[in-house]
């Protein structure tokens, strides 16, 4: 018996390929790449509005913000963006604020798990920070009112 490789099988093989590439760009970001770096703006009311999403498992390791987020898509790639502020008190902390970009993706999947991670390396000395920062959930999330404190 002859095994034909030949075109048949590069096709499947790139088939395959691409499969796995835009399966890989459904979910927006992972641990697995760098984490970004925030976006300094003068007041927090400056952040465009989110598309909804859930948080979870939100935490500072080493030099980064993490979390585990799950919105609703699946056809197109979502972003994240980190907005940072400087508060307006005598506690010289600051403000940070997850703004969701679902780019418009309307197909009704649930991603759930999806990890994202932001740089926080130089966000003390960029807004000149003495302190922690306060991480402002989008509004209906589970913790909008309340926020989280971090120790950064």
């Amino acid at each position: 018996m002859t095994r034909h490789i030949g075109p048949r099988s590069s096709r499947a093989a790139f088939a395959c390929a691409a499969a796995a590439f835009m399966l890989a760009g459904c979910a927006g970001s992972f641990f697995g790449k760098d984490a970004r770096d925030f976006i300094a703006v003068e007041d927090i009311s400056q952040v465009p509005e989110s598309d909804a999403f859930t948080m979870r498992d939100v935490r500072i390791e080493r030099d980064s913000l993490k979390f585990t987020a799950s919105y609703g898509g699946g056809c197109r790639e979502h972003a994240f963006s980190l907005y940072a502020a400087k508060a307006k008190d005598a506690a010289n902390t600051g403000l940070l604020y997850v703004q969701h970009n679902a780019n418009t993706d309307l197909c009704r999947a649930m991603i759930e798990g999806d990890s994202v991670a932001f740089d926080l390396a130089g966000l003390r000395s960029a807004l000149d920070l003495k302190s922690g920062a306060a991480l402002v959930f989008p509004p209906g999330s589970p913790g909008a009112d309340s926020g989280v404190t971090l120790s950064y």
